[in-house]
């Protein structure tokens, strides 16, 4: 079939296919806006975005219920009436159970969750399941009503996990995954399985993992995540066909998807996704030149002349639009590494300042954006109530002479009146490490530049640059880099990452921090302050209480420098077929208008709708 015109979409045609094209494996950065299904939907902004959780309004989703009660303790919830598993299996309360008991909370599994014992990877997406000394208790009601009972008070988790979670986070197929579980399956039986599926002689955690692995989001919800993942009963409004593969995956409609429009037709309206995986930058342009993609925006770059070539603008509309990040590339900076020598320097503010002062951060705007977007330090967008001018220009002005002074302050000195390299107090010299990924698309210019920065106030930056996300988790284990690049993905305080608890840059803190002192580092004070205010955030009862928060942690970061900010409000370069955006007038409305047609299910519920009133098929 032909892609639709879905700018001038009849309401009851369905049909056609949507051709995606990334060149990032392992991950496909368009799947977590497209076709993810969260727990809860959230307010229709313009301004909101894929990590804001802090002062938004939450709707049903593939949970219409929820309250908390007073001590904040028991949050309860309930399951949309009449939701089914993309294989006609009805959604029950079961699945929750199983999720919890017999997935997040089982000694063998918890390994490869973030905050278990002896944790094979550095996520903070699952630090819910041990708030408090003990694990988080499911109280099973009925088929569509549970609770979840925490061992303190954590007022808002409803509106820092939850709602943000895709339904991997507390439902999974349970009638499907029990046939590879060990407490559903005879020694023999799952033994000959696992033969069959090529594990045989693996242990058994292994391979349950390659079969319901710990997915964060419909970006890892891949054919090379998950075996046979076109088995897999799914929410997502298309599943995976049996033809699948990590280079060229197909997904057609969910015939069970719950969300209809109000003409009661069920959702999506478009047929089937295409998504090719290409192994390059050149690989992309080449593909867009040539009109064979429909949508591409993700890892385009604004300095990319091509994109205002005359075969790109033959077969798309160009335009810039608001991208998902605050800042699309910031430094961040590890207080802890391996090297315990290194940690008295690192932390000593001068050497974050020195850092931060070394930035041209308009000469980066006009080389590595393009010239679009504000020098700015780490800082909450202006609409939010928590954003302080002051947060934006601490140590972002450039003064290297400023920078060097502090330096040679700490003892961090040029060897020789003609030296290029500085040295440590105990003549090593001043080379450090910085790893990283193509986390965002101007990430090695931002990677170059920052090496070419430092290099003129003495410090020799050793760049190692990973092809992909997955290689990642290994160096944050080995634990030797003082530098990453990476994005800001949000400006709100209950985001992990960065700010909200450091768990990127520094993983043995966060390691602390989660173990509650078992593991890990214990942080310098500073630090332990940020996480006084996470915990704090957790237990705030209101939108007022967490803002007020929210100040405090900025103004924490403001103060010590963390993460090292660069430019703010970059616009994202993104095309759209000519065939998509037919009838829309206003150039900075293309995404949302040509994405609200791809994605129809996922405009907001009515607004006279409030979670307690919407069940059964969602009608938008």
């Amino acid at each position: 079939m032909d892609p639709i015109k879905v700018g001038t979409i009849e309401k009851r045609e369905r049909g056609g296919q949507l051709r995606l094209a990334e060149i990032t494996p392992g991950f496909c950065h368009y799947l977590r806006f497209i076709n993810e299904t969260p727990l809860f939907e959230v307010e229709d902004k313009r301004k909101w975005h894929h990590y804001s959780r802090i002062d938004g309004g939450i709707a049903p989703g593939v949970l219409s219920e929820y309250s908390a009660d007073s001590s904040g303790c028991c949050h309860s919830y309930t399951i949309r009436e009449n939701l089914h598993w993309s294989d006609g299996t009805r959604v029950t309360t079961e699945d929750v159970r199983y999720t919890i008991e017999d997935v997040l909370l089982l000694p063998q599994l918890q390994k490869y969750l973030t905050n278990s014992a002896d944790s094979h990877i550095m996520l903070p997406e699952w630090e819910w399941l041990f708030w408090g000394e003990k694990a988080v208790k499911v109280q099973i009601e009925d088929e569509r009503h549970f609770t979840l009972v925490f061992s303190v008070p954590c007022h808002g988790f409803t509106q820092m996990q939850v709602r943000s979670a895709r339904w991997q986070m507390l439902l999974r197929p349970s009638h499907y995954l029990k046939q590879y579980h060990y407490r559903y399956q005879t020694k023999e039986s799952l033994s000959e399985r696992m033969r069959e599926d090529g594990f045989g002689g693996q242990p058994w955690d292994v391979y349950y993992h390659a079969v319901d692995p710990p997915v964060r989001e419909a970006g890892y919800f891949m054919p090379e995540r998950i075996l046979r993942i076109w088995e897999y009963p799914t929410l997502d409004p298309w599943i995976y066909e049996r033809e699948s593969t990590p280079e060229h995956a197909i997904l057609s409609r969910n015939p069970y998807f719950y969300m209809q429009d109000q003409e009661g037709v069920r959702l999506p309206y478009i047929e089937r996704i295409i998504r090719n995986r290409y192994s390059s930058q050149e690989d992309l342009m080449e593909v867009l030149e040539q009109g064979k993609c429909d949508l591409a925006g993700c890892f385009l770059k604004c300095t990319d002349k091509r994109l205002d070539s005359e075969a790109v603008r033959r077969n798309y509309k160009l335009t810039h639009l608001r991208p998902w990040q605050v800042q699309q590339a910031v430094f961040l900076i590890n207080l802890c590494p391996e090297q315990r020598w290194l940690r008295p320097y690192v932390q000593d503010l001068r050497f974050r300042q020195a850092v931060s002062l070394s930035l041209n951060r308009q000469r980066m705007r006009d080389e590595v954006f393009g010239g679009e977007g504000t020098p700015s330090q780490i800082a909450p967008e202006p609409y939010r109530p928590y954003y302080r001018e002051d947060f934006v220009r601490k140590y972002a002005e450039y003064d290297p002479i400023r920078a060097g002074k502090l330096l040679d302050q700490m003892g961090i000195c040029f060897c020789s009146r003609k030296g290029e390299i500085r040295c440590f107090p105990d003549g090593e010299k001043a080379v450090l490490e910085m790893v990283y990924y193509p986390v965002t698309p101007l990430a090695d210019e931002a990677a170059a530049f920052l090496k070419e920065s430092l290099k003129r106030i003495g410090i020799e930056l050793e760049l190692i640059r990973l092809k992909n996300g997955s290689e990642m988790g290994k160096y944050q284990v080995r634990n030797r880099h003082i530098f990453t690049v990476w994005e800001q993905p949000g400006d709100d305080p209950f985001i992990p990452y960065q700010i909200g608890g450091l768990s990127d840059p520094c993983p043995r803190y966060w390691r602390w921090y989660e173990t509650r002192g078992q593991e890990g580092t214990e942080p310098i004070p500073g630090v332990k302050e940020l996480y006084r205010l996470r915990d704090q955030l957790k237990t705030a009862e209101t939108e007022e209480e967490r803002c007020e928060i929210g100040e405090e942690i900025y103004r924490l970061q403001s103060d010590n420098l963390w993460v090292i900010g660069t430019v703010s409000g970059v616009c994202q370069p993104f095309l759209a077929g000519k065939h998509l955006i037919t009838g829309i007038r206003e150039q900075e409305d293309t995404l949302y208008s040509a994405l609200s047609s791809v994605k129809t299910w996922r405009i907001r519920q009515e607004k006279s709708k409030t979670p307690q009133q919407a069940d059964g098929a969602s009608s938008l």
